[in-house]
């Protein structure tokens, strides 16, 4: 780069005889800035520049008083069960069924219903994200950890 920079500057030559001789640059530039900025440094001499920080981190010991606080009123199954829907994009096939489907009748996202006394996961699939649909999984899942644990959710 440093080159380049020296291959655009006027050269100036004294002679014998002491008279100047100017010659234009070989590589003209179209702005005057451009034999005169400043290199960039490579990367590795970037990387050899950087110094360790330290980061500022704080550690703290866990209060024996307050452990398992959070989950103090969900200490049987079935007492708090937390749910999520997700979307999906490319439309998926039924578990039931064969041959060709339409895109209309295909999986579009579902429901993710979690117990958090047991840990418990259910996954229900569903063709829309509509209320009528997400009622019929609840219930497919109550009844579900009812066949499974004999709680009630």
């Amino acid at each position: 780069m440093q080159h380049c920079q020296e291959l655009m500057q006027e050269r100036v030559y004294v002679l014998d005889d002491g008279t100047e001789v100017r010659r234009p640059p070989i590589l003209p530039t179209k702005h005057a800035t451009t034999k005169s900025c400043k290199i960039p440094m490579c990367m590795s001499c970037e990387l050899a520049k950087l110094k360790t920080r330290s980061p500022k981190v704080k550690t703290t010991k866990a209060i024996k008083e307050k452990e398992g606080i959070l989950s103090t009123d969900s200490y049987e199954p079935g007492d708090m069960v937390s749910t999520d829907q997700f979307v999906v994009k490319t439309v998926g096939r039924k578990l039931s069924g064969y041959g060709r489907e339409s895109s209309e009748s295909g999986i579009h996202g579902g429901t993710v219903y979690v117990d958090a006394a047991s840990g418990l996961v259910r996954v229900e699939l569903q063709v829309s994200l509509g209320a009528n649909e997400t009622v019929f999984g609840k219930h497919k899942f109550e009844q579900w950890v009812y066949d499974l644990a004999n709680v009630c959710v």
